[in-house]
């Protein structure tokens, strides 16, 4: 079918699920690993129904109730600085 909300939906959760150690095998495509707190795999598991219809709508308020989920789980989000190493000169 034609791309929509509910394909950028479906992508995102599968993505997370790789993320979080993902395997092939249930009727999803995947299976989530046992250590996957139950209101992760909830977030999951939405985004990941098989009728677009029936997933979450709202993208943006999908986000937020993550958020949401991870700051009950593991604190507020945190500041990280990355800091790349100089290039390397290559002779």
């Amino acid at each position: 079918g034609p791309l929509t909300f509910a394909t950028d939906v479906y992508l995102a959760g599968r993505c997370l699920a790789y993320l979080l150690g993902a395997e092939a095998g249930c009727p999803s495509g995947l299976t989530l690993p046992a250590h996957v707190p139950p209101t992760v795999r909830s977030v999951v598991d939405a985004c990941l129904i098989a009728a677009p219809g029936h997933r979450p709508a709202d993208a943006w308020q999908l986000h937020e109730d993550f958020g949401a989920v991870m700051e009950r789980l593991v604190g507020p989000p945190k500041f990280r600085v990355l800091a790349m190493p100089p290039a390397l000169t290559v002779h």
